[in-house]
Parts: structure tokens; sequence; C-alpha cells
């Protein structure tokens, strides 16, 4: 995320509010990004679950025990599986990240447009001075 240029959410998000629309625009812009990217990682992330699930099936049908001390036998004796699971962890923690990073970037998006109707009420409703 930080390679494309979006910055980690933090509580000051909406601090300088003097440029609503360009906030707006940049949120909405942060936001449909970060869709796109959860999609993808999405599509990676299941991929890689499937085939550890796929992987370890095959390893574990000839093994005694529960399925938790198959799985750790397995991956006790692979590099390979063990290597397949860190890429689907980190996969996974990717994409939480990006979906929170996201919804803050919505939620932002959304206090921004409130301010923005509430600004153009405010506008329509104030008495106009005669000039």
């Amino acid at each position: 995320m930080r390679q494309a240029g979006i910055p980690v959410p933090g509580h000051d998000l909406l601090k300088d509010t003097s440029n609503l629309y360009e906030l707006l625009q940049r949120f909405g812009g942060y936001v449909s990004f970060l869709e796109a990217q959860i999609g993808l990682i999405s599509g990676r992330r299941n991929a890689l679950k499937n085939a550890y699930e796929a992987g370890m099936a095959v390893r574990t049908a000839s093994l005694e025990g529960s399925e938790k001390s198959k799985e750790a036998q397995v991956l006790a004796d692979s590099e390979t599986m063990r290597q397949a699971r860190r890429m689907y962890i980190e996969a996974d923690m990717i994409h939480e990240t990006a979906k929170g990073m996201c919804a803050s970037y919505q939620r932002a998006w959304e206090t921004a447009s409130r301010l923005i109707t509430l600004q153009g009420i405010e506008s329509s409703t104030m008495p106009r001075r005669a000039t």
C-alpha cells in the first residue's frame, strides 16, 4: 500500500477540512484502489489456501492420528509445506490489512461527503446579505 502512495490512515485523517472536495476525491480514489487490491489479494489468498489444503490432503492420506497431529507431522517434515503455510498466512494478513484500510478510507469519504452536504445546507439556509 505504501508503494502505491496510500498513507496509513490515522486519527487525524480529516484534520484539515479546508478543501473537502479534494479530500473527497482523494479518499474515494484510495477506496477504489484498495477495493481492486483486495480483489487481487483475495484471489491469491484463496489459491494459496486451496493449494495448501490439497497438498496437506495428499501428504496426510496415509498417516495415522488426528488431523492436527497429521498436519503437524507434515509441517515438521516438509519445508515446502511450511513455506506454503507462511505464504498463506502472509497473504491473509495483507488481505485483512487492506480491508481495514479500505474501511477507514470509506468512513473518511463518508464523513467528508456529510460535511460537504452540511455546508451546502448551511449556505442555502443562511440569509443572504445585501451588498
